[in-house]
């Protein structure tokens, strides 16, 4: 397990691009973060900052 360690992130990463694994991630990201009782709205914002230049 140490040998594959430091490309952990990497691995994540990549699985990320499997639409299926893709899915089930964001949906959990999603319910966790329906759960922190945050508005959406502050989401959205938060991503119309980051995409900026659109």
């Amino acid at each position: 397990m140490g040998k594959i360690a430091p490309y952990g992130f990497l691995i994540v990463f990549a699985l990320l691009f499997i639409p299926v694994l893709n899915r089930a991630f964001f949906d959990f990201v999603y319910w966790l973060f329906g759960l922190s009782g945050v508005p959406s709205a502050l989401a959205s914002y938060g991503w119309d900052l980051f995409i900026f230049w659109r």
